[in-house]
């Protein structure tokens, strides 16, 4: 399979999206990428007046490569989430704010008249966690032609483990109160003794026996 075969596929899925809801505005599907500095951040965007065709302004629809391997029914889940924000921009409803992270209860309104199931999410405002069975029947055909063009092809999105940050200095305190701060590593030579009461420096939230 082609990459167009995919492209072909999502078209169909939004000409589909427009019959039934014609003021959804007509776009440029693009696949693209989720990840950002190596991790996988988001399914999609939706960027109004991202290209030119015939000196009229088009808004980019992208579906991020990484996504197709959760199966045809959440790409187009994701599709109709980015059709939400087209419809909110066809009306000059303002759907998010913070850079566009937060989806407000105006978009969680549209993207549920679409046939999205909405819930709310504290990071994201609203969320589209997928659609209803009624919307899956509805766009049922379209869906499973998109299955068939995306059939084996997906981008993979890497298994990256988050690696484990040096342990900072510690607070430690001796016998008689004084406080110093020192790495655990500067302490594997060996302990520190305070010059005063000749007790050793030690975190104080752990027991020790430090009779000398």
């Amino acid at each position: 399979m082609q990459n167009s075969d995919i492209l072909q596929a999502m078209e169909a899925c939004w000409t589909a999206i427009q019959t039934h809801h014609p003021e959804v505005p007509d776009v440029r599907l693009v696949l693209g990428t989720g990840m950002d500095r190596g991790v996988y951040r988001k399914r999609g965007h939706w960027w109004p007046s991202q290209w030119s065709e015939d000196a009229k302004l088009v808004p980019e629809v992208m579906v991020a490569a990484e996504h197709l391997q959760q199966g045809q029914d959440a790409v187009l889940a994701t599709l109709l989430h980015e059709a939400a924000h087209g419809l909110a921009w066809v009306r000059g409803i303002k759907d998010v704010s913070r850079g566009g992270r937060w989806h407000n209860r105006r978009f969680a309104e549209i993207a549920r008249a679409l046939g999205c199931i909405v819930e709310k999410d504290r990071q994201y405002g609203h969320r589209t966690t997928g659609l209803t069975t009624d919307t899956l029947i509805l766009y049922g055909i379209v869906a499973y032609r998109l299955g068939v063009a995306m059939d084996r092809v997906h981008r993979i999105v890497p298994n990256r483990t988050k690696t484990k940050k040096k342990p900072g200095p510690k607070s430690l305190i001796c016998g008689c109160r004084r406080r110093i701060r020192m790495r655990p590593n500067a302490m594997l030579a060996g302990p520190v003794v305070c010059g005063i009461c000749l007790t050793i420096f030690q975190d104080p939230e752990e027991e020790y026996d430090v009779a000398m």
